[in-house]
């Protein structure tokens, strides 16, 4: 399932991407932008990424599985297992200033297991709770 995701204006012009990937590339990975959980996780395999990102495309599945593999040699991704399925991820995706950068502001439940690497997700559901305590803790304060 696709969710609704921002492609920034630095996206394409931005030196990582305009010098190191074709359209086609470029196509794939905002591709699986749109695929990712709202904390930057998907399930890495390519027959099910080709079915998402092109269901009717003749896109060879090594070529899929090819790319998404330089994704992750350039650090754009990064890759992990867990119960011996393979996911992938964003490890930038809430970093201000990176190229695919998205704000979540009511991120649902975790579709997939964090990454024990990057521990993206738990790091940002702490994020979530102390705003949301220090935004309690304000409004509490200004009614006294």
């Amino acid at each position: 399932m696709a969710f609704a995701r921002i492609i920034r204006q630095n996206f394409h012009n931005h030196p990582e991407v305009a010098s190191n990937y074709t359209i086609e590339e470029k196509y794939l990975l905002i591709g699986l932008a749109c695929a990712a959980d709202d904390f930057g996780k998907l399930w890495d395999d390519e027959a099910n990424i080709k079915s998402v990102i092109f269901p009717t495309d003749d896109v060879p599945l090594k070529w899929v599985r090819e790319t998404i593999n330089n994704f992750i040699a350039h650090k754009i991704l990064c890759a992990y297992t867990i119960d011996n399925i393979n996911y992938i991820h964003f490890p930038l995706w809430f970093e201000d200033g990176w190229f695919l950068k998205q704000r979540i502001d009511h991120p649902r439940e975790y579709q997939q297991p964090d990454c024990p690497e990057c521990n993206t997700e738990s790091k940002k559901w702490d994020e979530l709770h102390s705003s949301r305590v220090i935004k309690a803790n304000r409004r509490y304060e200004e009614s006294m």
